[in-house]
């Protein structure tokens, strides 16, 4: 399982709106990042939400280190290339 981290800056975002929308993006990556490990922590990656109203929000991967980081977000625009074909 994926851990989401939630960080919201102001009253007037509506969360669930905000848990709807990372829900259908969570859905997406889901699978493609499921199966990545650190080769030297053994962690998983996780997501960070972050704004204001559903329209600013801003979703980045966290990862234990640039390793991590960089073969989450390879996978991220490998999905993401596969799925614009």
């Amino acid at each position: 399982m994926i851990e989401v981290k939630w960080d919201f800056e102001g009253a007037e975002l509506d969360r669930d709106a905000a848990k709807a929308a990372v829900e259908k993006i969570l859905n997406f990556y889901t699978g493609g990042l499921a199966g990545i490990t650190c080769p030297t922590h053994g962690q998983k990656p996780g997501l960070k939400v972050q704004g204001r109203t559903v329209e600013t929000l801003v979703v980045s991967v966290e990862a234990c280190c640039q390793t991590l980081l960089d073969r989450a977000n390879d996978r991220i625009r490998s999905i993401s290339r596969r799925d614009q074909e």
